[in-house]
């Protein structure tokens, strides 16, 4: 969050100098240097499309039973060797 954060105020610096060489380039009154001031920090702070800043995987996440995940492992391990079985047996 704190790199968030920080990408925020620069990015509102980078709208109000983009803002001022804007209104001083071509005369636009001095009001514009806003609209660049707060749109550019929003859209980076907000990212709309999550390029910037990674989604949450607690969506993709899938809470399983232990037993469960277990039998899948066995399952994919296949039966166990002759020391594996001894070990488990004692």
């Amino acid at each position: 969050m704190k790199k968030r954060v920080a990408a925020t105020i620069l990015w509102a610096m980078v709208g109000w100098v983009g803002g001022s060489l804007v209104t001083g380039v071509f005369g636009a009154p001095s009001f514009i240097v806003l609209v660049p001031t707060v749109l550019m920090p929003a859209f980076v702070l907000w990212d709309p499309t999550g390029v910037l800043w990674g989604r949450s995987v607690t969506g993709k996440r899938i809470v399983r039973p232990i037993n469960e995940f277990a039998a899948e492992l066995d399952a994919r391990n296949g039966p166990p060797t002759s020391a594996e079985a001894e070990h488990i047996s004692r």
